[in-house]
């Protein structure tokens, strides 16, 4: 009795490790975007707590909750969130994905630009992208 439950705790030990190993997380990712013109004022907003998942196959997936942007103006944040993007009533933002010709085993610490295809998905609308991630 007293191996088996050794066993089982070795086997459960084991697949945890082997799934852990499989996946990377972070709950501080970073967002950044810009929407300027030229002759106005600036339209730019950051967002550092984004949480992503990506599998060691590549796949990918992201949520924001709208509320996190920040921008430089905060009546441009308040309109941003009441008029623009609704974040009462659309309050995340998130994206599904996979990332092309990833390889885990060739992380390092030195970052690298991959290009990313996937649907993101705010404010009720989902778009097809295709971007560069830098990871």
């Amino acid at each position: 009795m007293k191996k088996n439950i050794l066993f089982l705790l070795f086997l459960i030990f084991t697949i945890s490790f082997n799934y852990a190993q499989e996946r990377f997380a972070t709950k501080s990712g970073m967002i950044n975007f810009e929407a300027s013109v030229p002759s106005f004022e600036e339209v730019k907003a950051t967002h550092n707590s984004v949480s992503a998942i990506l599998k060691s196959n590549g796949d990918f997936a992201s949520l924001a909750l709208v509320r996190g942007f920040r921008f430089k103006v905060a009546l441009m944040e308040e309109h941003f969130n009441e008029s623009y993007i609704e974040s009462s009533k659309y309050p995340k933002a998130t994206f599904s994905g996979k990332i092309k010709d990833f390889n885990s085993s060739e992380l390092s610490g030195v970052q690298k630009d991959y290009v990313l295809l996937g649907t993101v998905s705010m404010h009720g609308k989902e778009k097809k992208i295709e971007t560069t991630a830098l990871i």
